[in-house]
């Protein structure tokens, strides 16, 4: 018994697979290596159990290493000092520097991780290099030459056996004849294999030995590898000269340059001949497979008829929806911002009759008007109307109306806002300012801090604090009124708290009155750091040049016409102490009108919800970033310009450890012409923008999605999904015709039902089904005679295999388009998404719900109920994607392996919803609303829950709000006020 067979049954470490032909051929071969420090590398190492046992056969190795693809084939590491273990594919250039990084030479290469044979040529071609001289290459394994499965066939000419035949030919090289290197000899397979070959190592292969699935090239030098002089010994007459021998001491070739058996050519073409028979039987296989095909075909032809029709149709609708979106989105969005502008001129104007009102109602009560009126009855009798005197009285008052309003009230304001430091600046928006709704008023007045809080709050922020975050506030600055400009700013200097910086770059460059004006203020306030730019590069690239220098470890970003009120720091300065790793924070915001007089339009936002920013950039403002996290992702994208904070939020949220939604109004959005507060049309290029941010989202998360403009929900995923029956539909509910519900399914799901289940727990048996009604779509009954709507529908789920799982109520009348398929491709196609919902609305558009608030128990009610459907509010819009905690069956989509029912078997159905979809959403996957997704009802049905305190800490809603329905702002003093 061989001393390496020995050591190989007494191995007790990891494990070793070897056979026994193998065993005895190695000790044949590498007995002579024994005592000496060999460097052996062993490609296709497995566990590593046989570099423990050649660390014993060779007591004196100086390095053992191995290389396999599998990871686990490096864990645990092993005890042996001399083991390197390198964890890749030997035919890659990575994985090829890391084990000659090992060693520069070899003198044992043992080859056996791969079958192929290409994968075979291609190790051969990298690491016989590498074998030192007098070394020894070891291929095993050969056995799947003669396998097609491995690339392989015994006259196969390409197989891993003909490659080494061929390296025999290289050991008589200098005997050819011929005037072709041996490189040239091998470059079929150097084309076949995609490898490479020098001649100078080829010149190298001393000998080549076969044994059974194992084969060994011995390496030596060129020069050792020739035939040599001819030596003769011993007395007598010479022997007769030898062929191709030339005076009788050198052998040298005979020239074959004409002998046809020596042409290389001829290999070529016998290659070619046995590739042609191979295919001929191939031909023949495939010809047999597709007659067997072509009857399939048949079989199945009648029902690919009825799809082509519905698939031809929804191509087309998909191609000119697409065309729209390119070619007529500008038309479209114009004509909605037109609309939505005339809406919010309109509520201007009647907010401004009502404040003149008020004011007019006021002002008869005090004795000035009486006054006032006196010297209106005067100024009739000596200035008549139409007279020359009368024409230059209102010249010379309207003069002085102008100066007053555009100039000195401006001018008292700007100074009394860069007055002494001793005092907080003034900005713009004051505490007298009104706000629209009325509702929204009397919140601010209740929750917003007062005078007395932002002087505690100013106190408690020390000029410089080293643990406390340093806020570099950007703003690039081009073309905006001056009395604007320096409320902006006077917004910052007014914080409470009190570390922060003012990063303006400044890009306004024919502006000298306004430079000056930023010049003025730096002087006071050495916390403002402005800087000129050369040019103006766009809002992206003058943000990026305002980023350079700034320093804090936080950035809040701030547009040059719009305010942060005033303790907008010091609520994220909180949150940060106590959340430390949030990366991302943002805030609620309002909008103001032009002057500051006016608060309107607040939007309380929900937490980090990625589909919802889908449809719209709703964080807006107020945003904070670590900014070594806005520095990694490179800053803002010029390619997104109009939509540029929108991209750079996400990139910045996938790059973020926690998103941290901080509730309050900290920061006003002023509406003035130009501006993307007064709607899409201010900025039309922004459309671009945005979609080039949506389409570079998909495109980052892997979705199998295309981007597009959707006149109602700004837009839309249109998934790609590949028609196949991916999903299980389950009917319930006890009212609506059984008949036109499936009807209407099978238009809807056309290809991607695997299963129906109509889930029936009414007295009496379910009616018969006409033949042909589900398309040829299994259908099957699950019955409850006690009426136990969570044990049918468990046992519906439990029935089917569908990767996706379709609830729908019979109360449903009808489905927008699309509706059903584009709830099943939310769960098929997004990974992160466990549940989708539909919209339920009444056949006017009235929101029945739009997913559902939850509280403590499972106590839910839903949300934007009675609301228009095209109509916002505090929380947004019906119409936007928007993540969800939970929802109503009447139209939803699971993924079924997060739709586990059995625990909730003996519980009421509605309580055992809210629990499923907790189960659903879990701590990594989302549910979500798509408002594209529309099921329509008969009557708004009756609220089963009432409100409770824990639904404020729903994520997906606000705790602002003391009601769902209706959505009712908390306008509660608060206690010992």
């Amino acid at each position: 018994m061989n001393e390496l067979l020995k050591l190989h049954q007494a191995h007790a470490g990891r494990i070793s697979d070897r056979w026994l032909a193998c065993l005895t051929q190695y000790e044949r071969l590498l007995a002579p290596w024994r005592d000496r420090p060999v460097r052996l590398l062993e490609i296709g190492m497995q566990t590593a159990g046989s570099l423990q046992i050649w660390g014993r056969y060779f007591p004196n190795a100086s390095m053992l290493v191995g290389c396999d693809p599998d990871p686990q084939s490096a864990s645990p590491t092993c005890d042996d000092p001399r083991i390197r273990l390198v964890v890749g594919d030997a035919r890659s250039d990575d994985a090829e520097g890391r084990v000659n990084a090992h060693s520069s030479a070899w003198d044992i290469v043992i080859e056996h991780g791969a079958q192929a044979s290409c994968h075979k040529v291609d190790v051969f071609a990298r690491f016989f290099p590498k074998v030192s001289e007098g070394g020894i290459f070891i291929a095993e394994d050969l056995r799947g030459s003669y396998w097609r499965e491995f690339e392989g066939g015994l006259a196969d000419p390409f197989s891993s056996v003909a490659f080494y035949k061929r390296l025999a030919d290289l050991v008589n090289f200098e005997h050819w004849g011929m005037q072709i290197s041996r490189a040239e000899y091998l470059a079929g397979f150097a084309r076949h294999c995609g490898c490479h070959f020098v001649e100078a190592e080829l010149a190298q292969v001393h000998s080549v030995e076969f044994v059974n699935a194992q084969c060994a090239i011995r390496k030596r030098s060129a020069a050792d590898n020739l035939l040599g002089p001819r030596l003769i010994a011993g007395a007598g007459a010479k022997p007769s000269t030898q062929v191709g021998e030339e005076g009788g001491t050198v052998g040298r070739a005979l020239d074959q340059t004409s002998n046809p058996w020596s042409d290389t050519r001829l290999i070529d073409l016998a290659d070619g001949a046995r590739f042609a028979a191979r295919y001929a039987i191939m031909e023949a296989l495939a010809l047999k497979a597709i007659a067997q095909a072509s009857r399939q075909i048949e079989q199945i032809r009648d029902l690919e008829a009825q799809l082509a029709h519905g698939a031809k149709a929804l191509a087309e609708r998909e191609s000119a929806m697409q065309r729209l979106a390119e070619h007529e989105v500008a038309e479209e969005v114009r004509q909605i911002d037109e609309y939505r502008a005339r809406e919010q001129d309109l509520m201007a104007t009647v907010q401004a009759r009502d404040e003149q009102i008020a004011a007019l109602l006021a002002a008869l009560s005090k004795p000035s008007a009486r006054l006032g009126r006196l010297i209106e009855r005067v100024a009739r009798k000596l200035f008549p109307m139409g007279s020359l005197r009368r024409k230059a009285l209102v010249r010379v008052w309207k003069l002085a109306e102008r100066f007053y309003d555009r100039r000195l009230v401006l001018w008292l304001r700007s100074r009394r806002a860069v007055g002494a430091t001793a005092s907080p600046v003034q900005d713009l928006v004051t505490d007298d300012a009104s706000a629209q709704p009325p509702e929204f008023a009397a919140w601010i007045r209740i929750h917003e801090p007062d005078d007395a809080e932002r002087a505690r709050q100013r106190l408690a922020s020390a000029p410089y604090n080293p643990a406390a975050p340093l806020f570099s506030v950007l703003v690039p600055v081009y073309k905006v009124p001056s009395a604007v400009l320096e409320a902006t700013i006077a917004s910052v200097r007014n914080q409470s708290w009190q570390d922060w910086e003012l990063c303006i770059a400044y890009a306004d460059l024919d502006n000298h009155h306004n430079w000056a004006l930023l010049e003025r203020i730096a002087m006071e306030d050495l916390r403002l750091k402005v800087h000129r730019l050369g040019e103006n590069g766009g809002i992206s690239r003058n943000s990026n040049a305002a980023l350079r220098f700034a320093c804090g470890r936080f950035i809040a970003l701030l547009d040059h016409d719009d305010e942060l009120t005033p303790w907008a720091l010091h609520d994220m300065a909180t949150r940060i102490a106590a959340v430390p790793d949030a990366d991302f924070l943002y805030s609620d915001t309002d909008s103001i009108n032009a002057s500051g007089t006016l608060r309107l339009n607040p939007l309380f936002k929900p937490a980090w919800s990625p589909e919802m920013m889908l449809s719209v950039n709703y964080l807006t403002h107020l945003n904070v970033m670590r900014r070594s996290i806005v520095q990694a992702v490179g800053g803002w994208n010029p390619d997104t310009d109009g939509a540029q904070d929108w991209d750079i939020f996400f990139r910045v949220a996938e790059k973020s450890r926690r998103i941290e939604r901080v509730p309050g109004i900290h920061y006003h959005w002023r509406m003035m012409p130009g501006s993307t507060a007064g709607g899409i049309v201010a900025k039309p290029y922004a459309l671009l923008g945005q979609l080039q941010t949506l389409k570079m989202r998909v495109q980052r998360l892997g979705l199998a999605a295309g981007v597009q403009r959707d006149r109602e929900s700004g837009y839309r995923l249109v998934w790609h999904l590949d028609g196949r029956p991916e999903v299980d539909l389950i009917l319930h509910g006890d009212c609506g015709d059984v008949f036109s519900v499936l009807g209407m399914l099978v238009e809807q799901c056309a290809g991607m039902l695997a299963s129906i289940t109509l889930c029936w727990t009414e007295p009496g048996a379910p009616p018969a089904l006409p033949k042909g009604l589900t398309g040829g779509v299994p259908f099957a009954v699950v019955r409850s005679p006690e009426g136990d709507k969570t044990v049918a529908i468990a046992e519906a789920v439990e029935s089917g295999r569908a990767p996706a799982v379709l609830l729908l109520d019979r109360a449903v009348k009808r489905l927008a388009p699309h509706s059903l398929r584009d709830l099943a491709a939310w769960v098929l196609k997004h990974p992160e998404i466990g549940f989708s919902s539909a919209l339920v609305l009444l056949d006017d558009d009235t929101v029945v719900e739009a997913g559902r608030v939850v509280g403590r128990g499972g106590v839910t009610q839903p949300m934007f109920r009675g609301s228009p459907l095209r109509q916002g509010g505090l929380m947004g819009e019906p119409l936007w994607y928007r993540n969800i905690t939970a929802a109503a069956d009447t139209a939803m989509a699971f993924k079924r392996d997060r739709l586990q029912l059995s625990e909730y078997r003996g519980m009421p159905w509605a309580q055992a919803l809210v629990a499923i979809c907790a189960t659903a959403r879990g701590s990594d996957r989302r549910g979500v609303v798509v408002p594209q997704a529309r099921a329509f009802v008969e009557r708004m049905p009756a609220l089963s829950d009432g409100w409770h305190d824990s639904m404020r800490d729903d994520p997906y809603f606000h705790p602002a709000f003391t009601s769902v329905v209706p959505l009712a702002l908390d306008l509660d003093e608060p206690s010992g006020a």
